[in-house]
């Protein structure tokens, strides 16, 4: 009984090789991106995070920031997502000095299909989903993902190909 009330409030990240809801949002900067753009060319990190007002947040947005460098050697992409509007994202993302684009998600619309929102509220959730080259789930969390942790998964997936 608990478990299925617990599965009205949240639900099971991502399987990794599942093929995603192909996302559809604007960028802070006002550039579409679309995931099925990135297929073949390189791996995506979908950053979902709750507040712009949180310093854990902040903290952990600007530790992907610094890793960038090290996920683009990897072929990689990153991207934040939350609800607010593009404006409040711009402004967000230019005070914690992010290089990386941060997109609108109108009412977690795009999150939800990514099961990293809540379910009873429309907001993001903080959650990490990694989508390789092909199309398909890497990796997927219900939490913050380290960024340490993702190069790490990313760098053996690599060695792999190679």
């Amino acid at each position: 009984m608990l478990q299925r009330a617990t599965n009205l409030i949240t639900w099971p990240p991502l399987a990794e090789g599942e093929t995603p809801h192909g996302i559809s949002l604007t960028a802070d900067e006002g550039t579409w991106i679309k995931l099925s753009d990135f297929a073949d060319h390189l791996n995506v990190v979908l950053v979902f995070f709750r507040s712009l007002t949180d310093t854990d947040t902040d903290a952990w947005l600007t530790e992907w920031h610094r890793r960038r460098g090290q996920l683009e050697q990897l072929e990689t992409v990153v991207f934040g997502i939350h609800t607010s509007r593009t404006e409040r994202l711009r402004e967000f993302r230019h005070r914690l000095g992010l290089d990386f684009f941060l997109l609108y998600d109108p009412l977690a619309i795009e999150s939800r299909a990514l099961r990293c929102s809540s379910r009873v509220r429309p907001v993001t959730s903080d959650n990490v989903v990694v989508i390789g080259k092909d199309g398909l789930v890497m990796h997927a969390s219900r939490a913050r993902s380290e960024p340490g942790d993702v190069l790490a998964m990313l760098a053996h997936v690599v060695r792999e190909v190679r």
